[in-house]
């Protein structure tokens, strides 16, 4: 009778560790979400088959890892030449995405020089573990300001560059990949 009772026991603790163990892989899984106002798409005259267009969609959309972002990059350069800007800012920013989930940030929306950074609302693991680190690290830039907000629940980080950099559509860009390099330094 105790072996079973003993058996059961470690049984249940098992599946509680398990249980628990999924809850934080499910809880922690973020697909973040990236906006910008800079021309971000496949032109028409650039894949000019509507099908081959969505395809491409289709695949960047699913794509998990930079290396894919990067397969189909790579892919359509072989295909059909040179890239274009609005596709290269596409590239881009799937990178970005992809490169964002392991900080659980749901949102970053990009507006000329400002940044906004959505924080989480309701992952507390995040607020221990990931957002000093990244406020450190914010900390450290030195053509930015930042200040952080709270709205209800909503948390945000908003940047601002102060640099006179170019403010063309690769450098907003190319300051959000840093941005976020920074952060995931941390």
């Amino acid at each position: 009778y105790n072996k079973v009772l003993e058996e059961a026991v470690a049984e249940a603790k098992f599946e509680e560790n398990l249980t628990e163990q999924l809850d934080t892989l499910t809880r922690r899984k973020v697909e973040p979400q990236v906006t910008a106002d800079v021309d971000a798409y496949i032109p028409d005259d650039y894949v000019s088959l509507d099908a081959e267009r969505f395809d491409f969609y289709k695949r960047l959309s699913r794509a998990a890892m930079v290396a894919e972002i990067d397969d189909i990059r790579a892919e359509m350069l072989d295909r059909f030449g040179k890239i274009p800007e609005p596709a290269e800012n596409l590239f881009k920013l799937i990178k970005l995405k992809i490169r964002l989930e392991p900080l659980r940030i749901p949102k970053i929306d990009v507006r000329g020089a400002a940044v906004n950074i959505y924080l989480p609302s309701d992952d507390k693991d995040f607020y221990k573990e990931i957002f000093p680190f990244m406020m450190n690290s914010l900390d450290r830039v030195s053509d930015i300001k930042y200040r952080v907000t709270q709205e209800n629940s909503s948390a945000r980080v908003e940047v601002n560059f102060v640099s006179n950099a170019p403010a063309g559509e690769s450098a907003k860009i190319d300051r959000l990949e840093r941005l976020v390099e920074v952060m995931k330094m941390a």
